[in-house]
């Protein structure tokens, strides 16, 4: 016995608003919090290169920008294409562009 289905063309999100990533916003707000980093204590300055130590891992970073950790490992990615920042381990951050930084980090919501 044969049976017939019925084709069907799917379009994707058809009748809703296409969802917008949400990492460029998130990486303004890792950028603001990076800032907020540099401008405090935990800021070094070496061989003329500036590094921040976060303290915390990345789920309490996470947890306190508001966004998840993927969201937060998306962040970084962003900012790493950019050449904003240089990730050296899980608390010490490289500021490669600082005004790049702070550009990003007044956009932030």
């Amino acid at each position: 016995m044969q049976t017939h289905q019925k084709a069907s063309k799917h379009e994707p999100n058809q009748g809703q608003k296409p969802t917008q990533p949400s990492h460029p916003v998130t990486a303004e707000k890792l950028a603001a919090f990076i800032q907020l980093h540099h401008h405090k204590e935990t800021a070094k300055s070496t061989d003329g290169r500036h590094f921040v130590e976060l303290k915390g891992d990345d789920k309490h970073v996470a947890e306190h920008l508001g966004i998840t950790t993927g969201d937060l490992e998306l962040s970084y990615g962003a900012l790493t294409k950019d050449l904003v920042v240089k990730r050296h381990g899980a608390h010490r951050i490289e500021i490669l562009n600082s005004a790049k930084l702070a550009e990003m980090a007044k956009r932030a919501k």
